[in-house]
């Protein structure tokens, strides 16, 4: 189902197709499921993506979120005030992502407050800043990082990579059963920066951005890319 120019989602559900496999032999083959999103302003002014699967969301506090309207912008959350915390999120519409078997790639920026927090993955819940099951990259500390919780716990490794404000940080975070491993680009090429073997999510996940104004000034962040697909 196409849900705009830019963007692509590939099947509502995991499902099953028959193939031939010679002789007249039929057998099923899991498909892969694919989110994609370039998050480009169609010229629509609202608070969520041009995309319609999105639903924003105050978690806490009153943030506002935007498409920008500029070459590249994407689309940013502006949260100010005592800690707020805003995203857009499926709206536990589609929680189909399996975060022992996907890869992630995502664009992130925090474009103001040096101490805001900026998420972009997979949850089962509404907030990725809980013990709630996730995985995905995270800023804090001047640090990109890759974050993930197990339903219980949530803890963070760092990648050793600057997170510097206004600057886009591009990366890949590939889940397996065994470990979850963040990339970054160097030189053109995917450099592996951490494997992650603690507190990994089983739930079925679904995607999210998340900012956090986590120092109670005014802090903004933005996602200019976002893939994830079901590595089956």
């Amino acid at each position: 189902i196409a849900l705009s120019d830019d963007n692509t989602w590939t099947g509502d559900n995991i499902f099953n197709e028959s193939v031939e496999t010679g002789g007249g032999k039929k057998v099923n083959k899991l498909l892969t499921k694919t989110y994609e999103d370039y998050f480009v302003n169609s010229g629509v002014t609202s608070n969520i993506p041009t995309n319609s699967a999105w639903t924003f969301s105050n978690i806490s506090g009153s943030g506002v979120g935007a498409m920008v309207d500029g070459i590249d912008g994407g689309y940013q959350i502006t949260c100010s005030g005592g800690a707020e915390k805003s995203q857009i999120w499926f709206n536990d519409a589609s929680r189909h992502f399996n975060p022992a078997n996907c890869t992630i790639y995502g664009i992130i920026t925090e474009l103001s407050g040096n101490a805001t927090n900026v998420f972009w993955g997979l949850v089962d819940a509404i907030d990725p800043s809980t013990g709630a099951d996730s995985v995905g990259a995270y800023n804090a500390n001047g640090l990109l990082n890759i974050q993930s919780a197990d339903g219980t716990t949530r803890s963070q490794q760092s990648t050793g990579i600057s997170y510097s404000e206004g600057a886009k940080n591009q990366f890949k975070i590939v889940c397996t059963s065994a470990n979850l491993k963040i990339y970054t680009i160097a030189s053109d090429v995917w450099v592996l920066r951490v494997t992650k073997t603690s507190n990994r999510p089983s739930d079925a996940c679904q995607p999210t951005f998340w900012v956090n104004n986590g120092g109670g000034t005014s802090g903004t962040g933005s996602i200019s890319y976002g893939k994830i697909e079901n590595d089956t």
